[in-house]
């Protein structure tokens, strides 16, 4: 099926800069322009996702039969980081935990 009357979007300059800060990534002019069209792309992919027939499809929260992985209560954590290795190369931590700007307001 060909999708109909496909405009292409491109992100602002300011739309790109907005989710840069929400993310806190430092970005060139150069790259400012590469993510106005790449991050359209992606949105022109999702609003075409909108022209499926999806009548009779079952929702689904998943596509494979993957089960939760998880331990036996009381089987040794083998496979996971200790506190301190985890927070290793954080920027900033306090008595083990991450420290992070808050993005949200509530």
């Amino acid at each position: 099926m060909k999708a109909k009357n496909i405009k292409k979007q491109t992100l602002s300059r300011e739309e790109v800069l907005r989710l840069a800060d929400l993310v806190k990534l430092e970005l060139s002019e150069e790259e400012i322009v590469i993510l106005q069209e790449q991050l359209g792309e992606t949105i022109d992919y999702i609003q075409n996702l909108n022209e499926l027939d999806t009548d009779g499809v079952k929702e689904t929260s998943h596509t494979t039969n993957s089960h939760n992985v998880t331990f036996i209560d009381g089987a040794p954590s083998t496979r996971t980081f200790t506190q301190k290795e985890a927070t290793i190369n954080a920027k900033r931590t306090r008595d083990g935990y991450f420290i992070v700007t808050k993005i949200l307001d509530k």
